[in-house]
């Protein structure tokens, strides 16, 4: 009944408070960006069940970067810019789709790989899923997971250079 369900969700959010703060960074911003990121997801796993491996994908992908800041294979400006750059790509998703809903003027796929191709892919991923928005067009995912590709062959070239 409903008690079952109201005691599961305080148990869930019992759990992603532990999990996210229980954590010890070293880089105090990171830190805090981390968590911030780590909750977020946690509060959002509840419409995760047919998404779970974009949100464990996104996840990983963070705690990844972050793990990198913490032992200085890369600066807290790489994290930093996938961070604003997830935002900024999740943002046009939203303002993409709005437009689309409505008949209004809308922003150019060319405009959301760009994003994509410059750290946005996690929260690009995310609007897709969370808006169902650029899911079933071929042609867009296949140049989608391409910037993806070449997002990240970036990011270990720049590890394998330091």
């Amino acid at each position: 009944g409903t008690y079952g369900k109201r005691e599961k969700h305080k148990k869930e959010v019992s759990i992603c408070r532990n999990w996210a703060f229980s954590n010890r960074c070293l880089s105090i911003s990171g830190c805090f960006l981390f968590n911030c990121v780590k909750i977020w997801l946690c509060f959002n796993m509840k419409k995760a069940t047919k998404n779970s491996l974009t949100y464990f994908f996104i996840a990983f992908f963070f705690i990844t970067v972050e793990i990198l800041v913490i032992t200085k294979e890369i600066s807290f400006f790489v994290f930093a810019t996938y961070f604003a750059m997830s935002l900024f790509a999740y943002f046009f998703y939203w303002k993409d789709k709005s437009a689309a809903i409505k008949g209004n003027r809308r922003i150019s796929e060319n405009t959301l790989h760009l994003l994509s191709l410059f750290g946005g892919w996690p929260g690009a991923l995310l609007a897709q899923q969370k808006f169902r928005h650029k899911t079933k067009k071929l042609s867009f995912l296949i140049v989608f997971w391409i910037t993806v590709a070449v997002n990240l062959s970036g990011l270990i070239l720049l590890i394998r250079m330091q």
